[in-house]
């Protein structure tokens, strides 16, 4: 897939914290994913029995999901490693 340099994308289901770090619900970094703008995830560990994953965009922008079970997160994790990969290979229209 193509992108230009100079291409921005607008995450418009992503929010901003009040610390500036934008917010996604997990669901919503699997769209991501699977249309091709996440090169990057990682599971961060919360502590009693929770987790959350940081994404990084194509264009260098990081989003974090909402902290959740780590069964869930490790499930969302592994598909979003899924849709990366295969990403290229899913037929555009």
């Amino acid at each position: 897939m193509y992108i230009p340099a100079k291409q921005k994308f607008k995450f418009k289901h992503c929010k901003v914290s009040h610390d500036g770090v934008m917010k996604a619900q997990l669901l919503d970094l699997e769209g991501m994913a699977m249309n091709g703008l996440i090169k990057d995830v990682k599971i961060v560990d919360d502590g009693k029995g929770m987790a959350h994953l940081i994404a990084t965009t194509l264009d260098g922008k990081t989003i974090e999901s909402v902290s959740d079970e780590k069964g869930v997160v490790a499930k969302s994790y592994f598909i979003i490693l899924k849709y990366i990969k295969w990403g290229k290979y899913i037929a555009r229209r």
